[in-house]
């Protein structure tokens, strides 16, 4: 115990393991700083949680990805979700439907088809062109690459940030 803080330094590197946990507990702020990139591994979850003040993602330069690779992504909100962009597009695509719905009413996209139903009136407020068959394929994203776990566990056994990636396999 050192009630004025404890103070580590090298010019190298520092490794702090356990073979069961390590806690990092403050009664104020914790803060990680880190002169070029951090990097967060866990070989099966990993949860950030804030109690009463919101979280932030930002990026001064450079793309946010959010990648769910085997399984589903799901943004959710109590209250009001808003998705805008100040300077460009917004494109959604998917492989198999895209469905837009709210109390009954709903727009589905599906089998190259546009499909619009509503339990109550549909109103269009501009002049109305119909033309000819057009469509517009966007080509999605692939997943070609997934962790070796047994690769993790012996890379966090011997303290090394980094496993081998293997490629997935049929598909």
């Amino acid at each position: 115990a050192a009630p004025a803080g404890i103070a580590t330094a090298t010019e190298q590197s520092q490794l702090h393991t356990a073979n069961e946990n390590i806690h990092l507990i403050s009664g104020n702020h914790t803060d990680i700083t880190a002169g070029q990139s951090l990097t967060a591994h866990a070989a099966e979850s990993l949860n950030l949680f804030a109690q009463s003040s919101g979280i932030k993602v930002q990026a001064n330069q450079g793309k946010v990805e959010v990648q769910a690779q085997n399984d589903e992504l799901q943004l959710n909100a109590l209250k009001d979700a808003t998705l805008t962009n100040s300077a460009g597009k917004v494109t959604i695509a998917a492989k198999e439907e895209i469905l837009i719905t709210c109390k009954g009413a709903y727009i589905k996209l599906a089998n190259g088809e546009v499909e619009i139903g509503s339990p109550k009136v549909v109103r269009v407020r501009a002049p109305l062109v119909v033309s000819g068959v057009n469509s517009l394929n966007i080509p999605l994203p692939e997943f070609p690459l997934t962790v070796c776990e047994e690769c993790l566990k012996r890379a966090a056994e011997n303290g090394s940030p980094f496993a081998t990636l293997n490629s997935l396999q049929g598909g």
